[in-house]
């Protein structure tokens, strides 16, 4: 059995319940805490446990991840989700991670990661994040330079915008 989660917000443990929504770890002090915390279809925690303030700024790195690969304008999902990708391999190469094992997941940021995420959204642009990806090679070109090692790696994609194949 997997180790225990204590609460963030109250100190007690946390028990794993099924909600109308899939299974969550609550808080065991529940009326007087309510904090929770997601799990999967395996009872095993997602992510990093964080108290309402993270979470808070979590949400608000989430928002502006999407705000800047196209949610809510009318472009094709397609190009929605390869702009995310573009921009998670962005993040993940300009957070000073101490553990550089852990992939870039939100969902794993501390306060301090966050505030950093947020920091480095200000300073830069979508403009500016996906011409690193294509310098990069998270995002293949049309033309013929293009190596097969270059179509192989994290976030890459065969499908070519028709913007892009002029």
């Amino acid at each position: 059995m997997s180790e225990p989660i204590v609460c963030p917000e109250c100190n007690a443990f946390m028990r794993l319940m099924h909600g109308r929504f899939g299974y969550f770890f609550g808080c065991s002090g529940y009326p007087a805490c309510d904090a929770t915390h997601p799990a999967d279809k395996e009872g095993k925690p997602i992510g990093a446990v964080a108290n309402s303030t993270t979470r808070k700024m979590r949400a608000f790195v989430l928002h502006e991840i999407r705000r800047l690969s196209g949610f809510g304008r009318k472009i094709p999902d397609g190009m929605k989700r390869r702009y995310e990708r573009v921009i998670y391999h962005w993040l993940a190469a300009n957070m000073p991670w101490e553990r550089r094992g852990v992939e870039c997941f939100v969902s794993h940021f501390s306060e301090a990661e966050c505030a950093r995420a947020m920091q480095l959204f200000r300073c830069y642009g979508l403009r500016e994040i996906l011409s690193w990806g294509r310098a990069n090679g998270f995002w293949a070109k049309a033309d013929n330079t293009a190596t097969p090692a270059a179509w192989k790696r994290p976030g890459a994609s065969l499908h070519i915008h028709p913007r892009e194949a002029r």
